[in-house]
C-alpha cells in the first residue's frame, strides 16, 4: 500500500479552501514544512484528481471495481496508486 498523498486533516483545509486557483501556494501553506518535488507532486495530483465531478477525477468506487476484477497484478498496482491520491473513507 502506497502513503496517502494527503492526511485527513490535510483533505479537511482542501475542502473548507475550495483549492483549485493558486494550487502551488495552498500546498505550500497547508503543509506548513518544506516539501521535495515528489510530495509537491503527489499533492497536487490528489487535489486535482479527487472530484468524480471532473473529468479526470477518481473516486473510491473506481479502487472497488479494479480490486474486484484482478486481471492482473497490475490491476492491484493501479488501485494502490489511485487509493493514494483520495480522500480517507471517513471524511
Amino acid at each position: 500500500m502506497l502513503k496517502p498523498a494527503l492526511t485527513a486533516e490535510e483533505w479537511d483545509y482542501v475542502a473548507e479552501a475550495h483549492i483549485g486557483d493558486g494550487l502551488s501556494d495552498h500546498i505550500d501553506r497547508m503543509f506548513r514544512r518544506p516539501l521535495d518535488i515528489d510530495e509537491t507532486l503527489h499533492a497536487a495530483a490528489a487535489i486535482a484528481l479527487h472530484d468524480c465531478r471532473r473529468p479526470v477525477g477518481f473516486t473510491r468506487a473506481d479502487v472497488r471495481w479494479l480490486r474486484a476484477n484482478q486481471w492482473s497484478e497490475m490491476c492491484q498496482s493501479i488501485a494502490d496508486r489511485i487509493e493514494a491520491l483520495l480522500p480517507p473513507e471517513n471524511a
